[in-house]
């Protein structure tokens, strides 16, 4: 793993023979081993940062087969304004995705609460514009490039959103850990969050078909933008995430929709006003994918929602 410790030997024998066996998209090969069933060990709390802060999501508990998000609003933990110079994460298994968000609503939130059912945070933030985050892993770092740190503002109030599902035989806990380590004296530029998603409202896949999603960030602000990471979020019926440049060379690929690379770039590529993004999304819905239903069993469309 690019993050974590080794595979298993077992793991490993398993993955050698389905290369072996010609890498096939389902189905089993012959002799690959049977690996023993999930055994869930839930991850110790890691050491606080020096001169950094940590934060707790303490959620509730999920019997075998359950599955929930929602989000927990807090207090920034920072009385004066505070420079991060990156993220560390160690969650509980089970998760799907873990993301942190600034609450940029009127009034106050109501804090230390967890509230089932808040997806992304939306009670409190702008849809999917989290400021960091950890994909489906039980530790994940989230770092910037050197001269770059975001800042967290005195007096704001953050939102911890976590989606787990249970795909153990005993009940597991939504809890994670959030490492927030200091930028070492002051950053030249600060990190912020671009996002598009007003195309993603219009996937429709029919039944046993797949079909391309197709959308556009152009850079409207009036200044040059210096983009240093990137991302795409998928759910289980997508395919691939794919973005290129104006100039059309490829800036993003991702095809494992659990676990989305996150592409860091030094020297960051600047995105200069007028410039675009162009990125797309390739959706299965029956093909090689589980065929949507409804519940009577009856095909239905593929539209947008958690299970696109």
């Amino acid at each position: 793993p690019l993050i974590g410790t080794p595979l298993p030997q077992q793991e490993i024998d398993l993955i050698e023979a389905w290369i072996d066996g010609g890498a096939p998209a389902t189905g089993q090969v012959p002799g690959a081993p049977c690996l023993p069933p999930l055994v869930y060990e839930p991850t110790p709390a890691p050491p606080v940062p020096p001169g950094g802060y940590q934060l707790l999501l303490n959620g509730p508990t999920l019997n075998p087969g359950q599955e929930q998000e929602g989000c927990l609003w807090i207090p920034v933990p920072n009385a004066t304004d505070f420079a991060v110079g990156r993220w560390e994460f160690a969650l509980n298994p089970g998760t799907h995705h873990f993301a942190v968000f600034v609450y940029n609503h009127a009034g106050t939130p109501p804090t230390n609460v967890w509230n089932g059912g808040d997806v992304g945070c939306i009670s409190g933030a702008s849809f999917g514009e989290s400021i960091s985050g950890s994909p489906q892993a039980p530790y994940f770092i989230d770092a910037y490039n050197p001269g770059i740190g975001r800042i967290l503002r005195a007096g704001t109030y953050l939102g911890l959103n976590a989606h787990y599902q249970n795909p153990y035989t005993v009940p597991i806990q939504m809890k994670v850990w959030t490492n927030i380590y200091p930028y070492g004296g002051t950053p030249d530029h600060e990190a912020i969050t671009l996002i598009d998603y007003d195309d993603m409202f219009t996937i429709n896949v029919p039944p046993f078909t797949q079909r391309l999603q197709q959308g556009r960030y152009t850079n409207t602000t009036g200044r040059p933008l210096n983009v240093f990471q990137v991302t795409g979020h998928m759910h289980k019926r997508g395919l691939r995430f794919t973005a290129y440049q104006s100039n059309g060379t490829k800036l993003y690929e991702n095809f494992d929709w659990s676990h989305p690379i996150f592409r860091h770039i030094d020297p960051p590529f600047v995105l200069a006003p007028g410039d675009y993004i162009n990125f797309e999304c390739l959706h299965d819905n029956g093909v090689t994918r589980p065929l949507k239903r409804d519940p009577a069993g009856n095909p239905i469309t593929l539209l947008f929602g958690v299970t696109t």
